[in-house]
């Protein structure tokens, strides 16, 4: 087939584009879907993670905040603070 030549011949509209590099390559729109499918994982995996450590942090902290209540109130009633640490309140009857 010449250059020039098209499946229909010279005067038709051409059908196809004839490979230009016999090596072969990806097109243009599957470069772009594999970005967006890249992008979709990437940004679940990131929300992921950011939960993962967000939930590690709390069970980090608060244990370390219950510890630091519970050694106040054992000095509190050991006697060893002024000012009450926990106080208690009347909870009125309805």
């Amino acid at each position: 087939m010449e250059p020039t030549e098209w499946r229909g011949g010279k005067d038709s509209m051409p059908t196809s584009v004839p490979p230009t590099d016999p090596r072969g390559g990806f097109t243009l729109m599957e470069v772009l879907t594999a970005l967006a499918i890249l992008a979709v994982i990437s940004v679940t995996l990131a929300r992921i993670l950011q939960g993962a450590l967000r939930i590690h942090e709390l069970q980090t902290a608060e244990p370390a905040r219950l510890r630091e209540r519970e050694a106040l109130l054992a000095r509190q009633f050991a006697g060893e603070l002024e000012e009450p640490v926990l106080t208690l309140k009347e909870i009125p009857d309805e």
